[in-house]
């Protein structure tokens, strides 16, 4: 329990932190969303956009996600910034793998592990979407995306990108899984 509040707060300091550096972030487009859904170690999931098929496979995933106990404290910001996962796509049978990683800090929010996560992150997208403050300024959505789930991944020769929002497995839990424990939770957005 203690494990999680003091992440939730690692978590926050980061958000910000990063939010202090916005002006970095309204440059970074990240378009409408297309797809959230669930990718696990020796599945493929296929999904279409605009007649085109895409498909995607869990290749190699990896995390640098500590124990709190590991934490310097004494330059927590710059630690917290190279946190994250990493879920390494196959795209379409391309030999040439994709990094997707987590927003900086790990993952925004734990991994219910109870069959609703996909529709958790997509809740968590239409609050975003709905906030009083989206509502009156455009680039809020935005800027509150990236914050949340990073800058994502560009899908190279498309106008796509892939976020990471959920990982099941950090290196605290974890330190010796291998790439078949691991399942994400992940975004797809198409740029105007």
């Amino acid at each position: 329990m203690k494990y999680k509040i003091i992440r939730a707060l690692l978590i926050f300091s980061c958000v910000g932190f990063l939010a202090c550096k916005s002006e970095d972030l309204t440059t970074d487009n990240v378009g409408q969303v297309v797809n959230v859904f669930e990718l696990k170690y020796g599945e493929s999931i296929g999904i279409q956009v605009d007649n085109n098929n895409y498909i995607f496979a869990l290749k190699n995933a990896s995390n640098n996600v500590p124990c709190l106990g590991l934490v310097d404290f004494v330059d927590y910001q710059k630690q917290i910034l190279e946190i994250r996962a990493h879920a390494y796509l196959q795209i379409n049978g391309n030999n040439k793998l994709l990094d997707v990683q987590s927003a900086p800090g790990g993952t925004a929010f734990d991994y219910l592990d109870n069959g609703t996560d996909v529709s958790d992150i997509q809740r968590r997208i239409d609050e975003l979407k709905s906030t009083g403050v989206a509502l009156k300024d455009s680039t809020y959505f935005n800027q509150a995306f990236i914050k949340v789930f990073g800058s994502g991944a560009l899908i190279k020769n498309t106008s796509l990108k892939i976020f990471l929002a959920k990982t099941n497995i950090t290196q605290c839990q974890q330190p010796n899984a291998t790439v078949e424990q691991y399942k994400f939770i992940l975004i797809v957005t198409k740029q105007s």
